[in-house]
């Protein structure tokens, strides 16, 4: 006989060890079920109502209920019950039948109770082996559910915690994508910077490297005025010589007698004296004698000179000069050396091009006529852009070294800009190169200075005493030889000491003095003259070819003497001399 055994309802089993629910209230039931159940190893809990079996329901491992104890309205309660489970529980319920239950109200049971919760039904009577393994079969299910609850929690928490991850993933990775952009912004405004300093830098470095080719020519210039000052001076005595003898030869002729043969030699002579006054000119803005000048003249006789070398060469030139043109304002010398000039690049330019070669000179005046325009137009190769920038720079040539000094165009330039116009060049490569010069028309109102008189035309009025201080003995010649024909009487002196021990003889009525000699030079003898013969000083009158140097410069700022610039003509020594003689 098998012990019956029940428990509080009050004390539900927990999910380990769950109870059977025993609801059976009429006959020897439930305490059959429950000794055959204790038996078994299985824990019970017999509940004497639906209401107390359906409280129990959520905490059980199972339930057997009779057929007698489920009216319509117990019915219900246990629907409820069933459906008030947690997703993941389903109690397996077992409902004992009788022979005499009904076939619908089993139908009830399997359709109703089926529908939400497992549901078997057990005929009476009771068989203990059918009871013992639907039972465990039923519990084994229930700790099945209780197993996937735990996999689901587990799997539950598994999710959270990569949900926690996946939110730290998520914070990195906008953090991360955050850091990028800044970093992103960072790279893109510190790489703007530095491409503004490298544009900085590089501007600085062609600024540095323009003012040191600026400084750099400054000096080159500073370097050739130098070297012209020395130069001039080198030169202009001899000149002086050539100029003052072709005078006494040209006084001292017969009529006719070799007249055209000394004329050749007075142009040649002049011709060098414009050179070296184009050179001054470059290396100091020296004001130009003008007078007025017709340039077509100034064009043919450039193209006497450079006619020859141009048809050697196979150069045709083709002149386009006009008729009518104005007369320009000008230095003479100067506008030849610039025609001669730019003919002779236009020349250099034609000897590396092929057949035809083409030279095109053409002038015409403006429409009001007040300038004259001068186009020299060659066929050549043409000038490249990033040449024709620095043309005009000193001493910048494309010639062969030895060739082109790089100062052509750029004493064209001064020499055009220095009379008040312009020069342009204009080329494009394998189309040839024009050169234009503009110059301004000789005002109306400006006459043409005086012809000079013929060399010997006038004689001087007073005769006197002069006293000649040089160390050149060509130019001592020159002078003594003019001066005794003019009836006047010299003595000479090599420096200003030996110029001193003159005076202490005799008080000359002309003293002429050069600037530079070996001993005593120019400078110092007016100083000593100053203070030992204070009377003489307003009789004399230097001789100098020094026009660029400081010193010299400086000097005749001080003193207000007359000079004579060599080379001197005879008519300019007789009218210095005359006008001190005069003032006495």
């Amino acid at each position: 006989m098998v012990s019956q055994q029940t428990r509080d309802p009050s004390q539900p089993g927990d999910g380990g060890a769950e109870p059977v629910l025993i609801l059976t209230p009429t006959g020897r039931d439930a305490s059959v079920v429950e000794a055959c159940l204790h038996e078994a190893g299985m824990q019970t809990c017999v509940c004497h109502t639906i209401a107390a079996f359906c409280a129990l329901l959520e905490e059980a491992a199972a339930g057997l209920i009779a057929a007698e104890a489920l009216p319509a309205q117990a019915f219900d309660l246990l629907m409820a019950a069933l459906q008030r489970q947690p997703a993941w529980s389903d109690v397996p319920l077992m409902i004992l039948t009788t022979p005499a239950t009904t076939t619908e109200a089993m139908w009830q049971f399997v359709e109703g109770l089926g529908a939400v919760g497992t549901v078997t039904l057990l005929e009476r009577p009771l068989n203990r082996v059918t009871l013992l393994s639907t039972m465990r079969a039923a519990l084994q299910a229930r700790r099945r559910q209780h197993d996937i609850r735990q996999l689901h929690a587990q799997l539950e928490r598994q999710v959270a915690e990569q949900r926690v991850v996946l939110e730290k993933l998520r914070a990195s990775e906008q953090a991360l994508h955050h850091v990028n952009a800044t970093l992103e912004q960072q790279v893109a405004t510190r790489t703007a910077a530095l491409e503004a300093q490298t544009q900085q830098l590089h501007h600085e470095m062609r600024e540095r490297q323009r003012m040191q080719e600026v400084v750099f020519q400054q000096e080159k210039l500073a370097a050739l005025g130098t070297l012209l000052a020395n130069v001039a001076h080198e030169l202009n005595n001899p000149l002086a010589v050539a100029t003052l003898q072709l005078d006494n030869l040209q006084e001292e002729r017969e009529a006719g007698t070799r007249s055209e043969d000394l004329e050749t030699l007075r142009q040649a002579v002049e011709r060098c004296q414009s050179v070296v006054q184009s050179f001054l000119a470059l290396a100091r803005q020296q004001t130009p004698e003008r007078h007025r000048v017709a340039l077509n003249a100034v064009i043919g006789d450039v193209l006497v000179l450079l006619g020859h070398a141009l048809d050697v060469d196979g150069i045709t030139v083709e002149r386009h000069l006009a008729d009518d043109l104005p007369s320009v304002w000008a230095d003479a010398h100067q506008l030849h050396h610039v025609v001669a000039n730019l003919l002779t690049n236009a020349h250099y330019a034609l000897q590396q091009t092929a057949p035809p070669r083409q030279l095109r000179l053409t002038t015409a005046a403006t429409a009001d006529r007040s300038q004259v325009r001068l186009a020299v137009a060659d066929n050549g190769s043409g000038i490249p852009e990033e040449v024709q920038r620095r043309v005009f720079d000193p001493f910048f040539t494309t010639k062969p070294q030895g060739v082109g000094s790089g100062l052509g165009l750029p004493l064209c330039r001064s020499i055009v800009e220095g009379h008040g116009g312009t020069i342009r060049l204009a080329s494009q490569p394998g189309q040839g190169t024009t050169v234009s010069v503009t110059l301004p028309v000789a005002a109306a109102e400006v006459s043409s200075p005086e012809a000079a008189p013929e060399p010997g035309a006038a004689a001087p009025r007073q005769r006197g005493t002069i006293l000649l201080i040089d160390d050149e003995a060509s130019v001592q010649r020159a002078l003594q030889r003019l001066l005794q024909r003019s009836g006047h009487t010299i003595t000479t002196a090599t420096n200003g000491q030996e110029g001193l021990a003159a005076l202490e003889a005799h008080a000359y009525e002309v003293i002429l003095c050069d600037m530079r000699m070996p001993g005593m030079d120019g400078p110092g003898f007016y100083r000593e003259l100053e203070q030992r013969h204070p009377h003489l000083v307003a009789r004399l009158v230097f001789l100098t070819g020094d026009v660029l140097s400081p010193e010299a410069a400086a000097f005749f700022a001080q003193v207000d003497r007359p000079r004579l610039i060599k080379p001197f003509k005879a008519q300019e020594v007789r009218r210095v001399i005359q006008q001190v003689l005069e003032a006495r």
